[in-house]
């Protein structure tokens, strides 16, 4: 099993961005690099909560306020046994 951390800076999408959306990039790095679970830190996310990347082959668990927030990126294979 791979663990990584990324101190993500926002994973908050703006419409001037990249047109991908920002938990899609993150799931195709992770998955470049064959990270199982990633703790991720500063994702400014709004609310906690889990979003599934299907593409990207990803779950991700965000907690905290928005002013800073954490989270997991954990493989959908794993994700589905918690």
């Amino acid at each position: 099993m791979t663990f990584g951390a990324w101190n993500m800076r926002t994973l908050l999408d703006r419409e001037n961005a990249c047109p991908e959306r920002k938990t899609a990039i993150v799931a195709r790095e992770l998955s470049r690099y064959n990270i199982d679970v990633a703790a991720l830190s500063e994702t400014h996310l709004p609310d906690e909560g889990e979003l599934v990347e299907y593409g990207g082959g990803y779950t991700l668990f965000s907690s905290e306020p928005r002013r800073s927030g954490v989270g997991f990126a954990v493989k959908n294979y794993l994700a589905a046994q918690l």
